[in-house]
């Protein structure tokens, strides 16, 4: 191989870096759900969204959830626009994917959190301990 073959060794080997869901890997996984409201700053309606999340810590697979809302600051890299965030921890991608599927959640979409809520951003992520 020679030095002009050196880009194309290197693509092909980021390529394989680059971000791409992690099914097989064992838990934990996070799921996180950053929430704004439709009345922003309610807070009724953000007490509410809490106490509902805290509620689906009693499903099976679930094995924490932490709720609240943003922390206020003036660092131009925090985005404390949101008014809830959401911090689920399940077992494993089974887990978490029964999870969203239970009568339990579905209700409190359909109940709570869309009558609620305008936008929501989810992100959901193994273990750091788990992949490396």
């Amino acid at each position: 191989m020679t030095l002009r073959h050196l880009p194309f060794l290197a693509l092909l080997i980021l390529s394989g870096c680059m971000s791409a869901p992690i099914q097989g890997v064992p838990g934990p996984v996070h799921h996180v759900a950053v929430c704004w409201l439709r009345e922003t700053g309610d807070i009724g309606d953000r007490k509410k969204l809490i106490k509902t999340s805290q509620q689906l810590r009693d499903i099976p697979g679930v094995r924490t959830v932490h709720a609240g809302g943003g922390v206020r600051g003036n660092r131009s890299i925090v985005d404390s626009s949101f008014d809830v965030a959401i911090v689920m921890t399940f077992d494993n991608v089974p887990a978490l994917r029964a999870y969203l599927a239970t009568p339990t959640h579905e209700e409190a979409v359909r109940k709570v959190i869309q009558p609620l809520v305008q936008r929501t951003l989810v992100y959901d992520f193994i273990d750091g301990r788990a992949v490396y």
